[in-house]
């Protein structure tokens, strides 16, 4: 799975949990994804292009 379509994936969970939760006021935990969700973008891409380095 590529970044492109990992990132479209993600949105559409993204939207679709704001849809759900619409009528609360989430609009602090909806900003808290941005603190966290680059560092694990990254983390993903990184791991995708590692290999184990441990046979176990």
């Amino acid at each position: 799975m590529g970044v492109e379509e990992r990132k479209g994936k993600l949105n559409q969970i993204i939207r679709g949990w704001t849809n759900y939760f619409k009528p609360a006021d989430a609009r602090r935990l909806l900003e808290t994804p941005d603190e966290w969700l680059p560092s694990r973008i990254r983390m993903v891409t990184w791991h995708q292009n590692t290999r184990l380095r441990f046979p176990f």
